[in-house]
C-alpha cells in the first residue's frame, strides 16, 4: 500500500525493466483514483533516468482517503500500458490536545490513542472553531460539577485539579 500525507511534496519511484525502449521517450504518470465513485481523480507526470521511475506527488487539497493507484507509462502517443497497480492511503497531520480523565475512585487516569508513552490523544483534522465548541461544552460541565459538588459538599481541592487541567486545554 502507498501512503501520501496531504500537503507534503513527496517522489513516487519505481525501476520498470522493457527490453528495447529507450526510456527516455517514456512518460509515467501516477493516477490516484478514489474507492468513492465520483471522488476527484489525480495525475502526476514523472520522468524516467535509464530504467528508473520518478513521479513528483504533491496533494494541496484533500482526496478521497483511500483508493487504487495505477502507474500508466505512455511509449508514444497513442499506447500506453499498466505496468503496476496499488492501493493507496492518504494521511495529513493531526492536532494534538492533552487531556486527563477521572475514574470513579477519582484517580487521575491517562488516555492515550498513539503508541507513544504520552499524555496526549490525536484528533484528526480538528478545526479551531470545533476545538473551542469542546472546550466550551467542558466549561459547562465543570460549571455544573461546582454547582453539584457545593451541594453535595465535595472536596474543593479536586475541583482546583481539574480547573488547572481546563486551564491548559484552553
Amino acid at each position: 500500500m502507498l501512503k501520501f500525507q496531504l500537503q507534503k511534496r513527496e517522489l513516487f519511484e519505481c525501476e520498470l525493466s522493457i527490453d528495447g525502449i529507450d526510456y527516455e521517450k517514456l512518460t509515467p504518470r501516477l493516477v490516484l483514483i478514489p474507492e468513492i465513485v465520483g471522488g476527484k481523480k489525480f495525475q502526476f507526470e514523472g520522468t524516467f533516468k535509464d530504467s528508473k521511475c520518478y513521479v513528483p506527488v504533491f496533494l494541496d487539497e484533500h482526496p478521497t482517503k483511500n483508493g487504487i493507484a495505477i502507474l500508466e507509462v505512455t511509449i508514444d502517443d497513442s499506447e500506453y500500458i499498466e505496468p503496476w497497480k496499488s492501493t493507496y492511503e492518504v494521511y495529513s497531520l493531526s492536532s494534538v490536545v492533552k487531556t486527563e480523565a477521572r475514574t470513579s475512585s477519582m484517580v487521575k487516569k491517562s488516555i492515550v490513542e498513539n503508541k507513544q508513552p504520552t499524555n496526549e490523544i490525536t484528533i484528526p483534522d480538528v478545526s479551531k472553531s470545533e476545538i473551542r465548541r469542546i472546550i466550551d461544552a467542558i466549561d459547562e460541565i465543570k460549571n455544573r460539577e461546582k454547582t453539584k459538588a457545593k451541594q453535595e459538599n465535595i472536596d474543593e481541592e479536586l475541583l482546583s485539579k481539574v480547573d488547572a487541567i481546563l486551564a491548559k486545554l484552553h
